[in-house]
């Protein structure tokens, strides 16, 4: 069942709507608030910027995360084909 949760991330207060856990909603959250902390002290840009940065990052990572997962079930599925 969706439950709305208020966040805080770079000091600025958010809505979200989810069915995930309350647990995992504040994990992402807090994930999120330390690299977008970290981004904005890292380069002084506006915070609307830091959330591009992050966004980037984050998409970045899960395009990498995509790519290692597919090779790694390939090579699953080539160590069993060798039986």
């Amino acid at each position: 069942m969706k439950q709305k949760y208020t966040l805080n991330i770079a000091d600025l207060q958010i809505s979200v709507i989810s069915d995930a856990p309350a647990e995992e909603v504040q994990k992402i959250g807090g994930i999120l608030d330390r690299k977008m902390r970290e981004i904005y002290l890292k380069s002084r840009c506006p915070k609307t910027e830091a959330a591009l940065l992050c966004a980037l990052e984050c998409v970045a990572d899960r395009i990498s995360l995509t790519e290692k997962t597919a090779e790694l079930i390939l090579n699953v599925i080539n160590y069993q084909r060798r039986g």
